[in-house]
């Protein structure tokens, strides 16, 4: 895959350009200050390559059951949550009592916000993991 600029297999080369002030000084060596100068966040390549060590043992196909799986898991989560509210909501009509009705009541709404917010929370977390997948997959297929 060529760089901007000029293809990978020109690297060995870069190392013989010298400076004309001090020939010590590579065209690697103005390179490399001025990607770190422009790019800071890109220029720790150590970081860069342990995470792409760790990311080359996963299989594609593995991370796309293992999506399929959260996607599954927040089905369920769903309809635990519609089951366990509408539960409660049973077992509080059948209490006479007016401030465990109202306690039940507050404590219902509560659950459901929590719930909704995990949820949206997780479905876009969700969908990020689907987009670089996605992203992934066609990087390899190129």
């Amino acid at each position: 895959m060529p760089a901007i600029g000029f293809s990978f297999e020109y690297l060995p080369k870069l190392k013989s350009i010298k400076s004309t002030t001090n020939k010590a000084v590579t065209l690697v060596h103005f390179l490399a200050r001025a990607l770190k100068m422009e790019c800071p966040d890109d220029y720790d390549l150590h970081a860069q390559l342990a995470s792409s060590e760790a990311a080359a043992k996963l299989e594609v196909k593995v991370l796309r059951q293992r999506l399929d799986e959260l996607r599954g898991a927040l089905e369920q989560l769903d309809q635990l949550a519609e089951g366990a509210t509408n539960g409660m909501d049973a077992s509080v009509e059948a209490a006479s009592i007016d401030g465990l009705h109202n306690g039940a009541d507050a404590m219902d709404t509560q659950f459901k916000v929590r719930m909704l917010q995990f949820r949206e929370d997780a479905v876009t977390k969700m969908t990020g993991a689907a987009h670089d997948l996605a992203d992934t997959e066609k990087s390899l297929t190129q």
